[in-house]
C-alpha cells in the first residue's frame, strides 16, 4: 500500500510523492526490524503497489477524461467544477 500511495502521490505532486516515498521506506524498515518481513518481501510489496497504481493510472486516465468532458456539457457541470463563478451561475464578488 505505501508503494501505490507514493506512486499515485508522484503522479501529482514531486515534492509529495518523495515525502511518501521517504515515509514509505522508514516504514519498510520498521517492518523488517521489528521481524514482521523479510526485506525482498518489503521491496516487493513497494514495487507490485507502485505498479498497479501506474498501471491503473494509466489505464483509466483517458477513460476518466472523456467521462469528464462529456459531463461538462450537461447541467451537471456545476458539480463538476464547483469552484468555477461561471459554472455555478454566480456572478464573482466586486473588488474594492
Amino acid at each position: 500500500m505505501a508503494g501505490a500511495v507514493a506512486a499515485g502521490l508522484v503522479l501529482v505532486s514531486w515534492r509529495l510523492g518523495l515525502l511518501a516515498a521517504a515515509a514509505a521506506a522508514v516504514m519498510g524498515f520498521a517492518r523488517i526490524y521489528i521481524g514482521a518481513h523479510y526485506p525482498a518481501d518489503v521491496l516487493a510489496g513497494f514495487a507490485v503497489g507502485a505498479t498497479v497504481a501506474l498501471l491503473g493510472y494509466l489505464l483509466t486516465h483517458r477513460p476518466i477524461d472523456v467521462a469528464l468532458d462529456r459531463l461538462d456539457r450537461t447541467r451537471l457541470r456545476p458539480l463538476l467544477r464547483a469552484g468555477d463563478p461561471v459554472a455555478t451561475g454566480r456572478a464573482a464578488p466586486a473588488r474594492r
